[in-house]
């Protein structure tokens, strides 16, 4: 690992991730140089955990685009490095719906008081259908690492213990007519998986896939700059 690699992977983070719409050209470039360079993986998940815990939902909802990417076309060799701090970064988003901002905008906004919130107190309907988006999609790649991933818990300590605190909370994890994630064929090394096996995924192999962060009308192309 070169520190001119570093900082083409820096150039490439800062490109998506401040980017006010995803960026598929910069996310799949990210991808080849995880791929190939297996310990810039830190530096990328450092990036992403600080893009996670924004406060505009538009810089999350891009650095979920480009986690989802990651999984799906590096699997493995890059989900390993992820820690605890950023697993809790992840299950945050999901509880934000149960923070007192989100309750009060959502009250407010109801009842036509919306407009009389000082900036920067509640969250409005349009923030809070970018945050749905948001919790949504974490759900989604949660049970995807899950499926994909069932022979490397232990290696995997911080998200499976992520997956397993929501689901005994009781959130819901999206699934598909198999019983497993939609996008289970698309992750590489999944083949490997009981859940691949099982037959979730049958006549089809990992491929190369780039996919959206907000399902169901995903991030604006006019989205303000995180």
């Amino acid at each position: 690992m070169t520190q001119a690699l570093v900082e083409e992977l820096e150039q490439a983070l800062n490109t998506t991730l401040r980017s006010g719409t995803i960026e598929w050209a910069a996310n799949l470039r990210i991808c080849d140089m995880l791929s190939a360079n297996p310990p810039l993986s830190p530096i990328a998940i450092q990036r992403l955990d600080h893009f996670l815990r924004k406060e505009s939902p538009v810089p999350v909802l891009l650095a979920l685009s480009l986690l989802e990417m990651v999984v799906k076309n590096c699997g493995f060799s890059v989900c390993r490095y992820v820690d605890d701090d950023f697993a809790e970064a992840l299950v945050s988003l999901i509880k934000k719906r149960e923070s007192w901002r989100y309750g009060i905008g959502r009250n407010l906004f109801k009842s036509g008081m919306g407009s009389y919130l000082p900036s920067g107190v509640g969250i409005g309907d349009d923030e809070r259908k970018f945050w749905l988006q948001a919790s949504n999609k974490v759900l989604e790649i949660l049970q995807l690492c899950y499926d994909a991933f069932l022979l490397q818990e232990a290696q995997l300590r911080p998200v499976f213990a992520a997956y397993k605190k929501l689901r005994q909370e009781g959130h819901k994890f999206p699934r598909g007519e198999q019983g497993a994630s939609a996008g289970l064929c698309l992750v590489h090394g999944a083949e490997e998986s009981p859940a691949f096996l099982a037959g979730a995924c049958p006549g089809t192999s990992s491929t190369r896939s780039p996919s959206s962060a907000g399902g169901g009308g995903g991030t604006p192309s006019n989205a303000s700059r995180g």
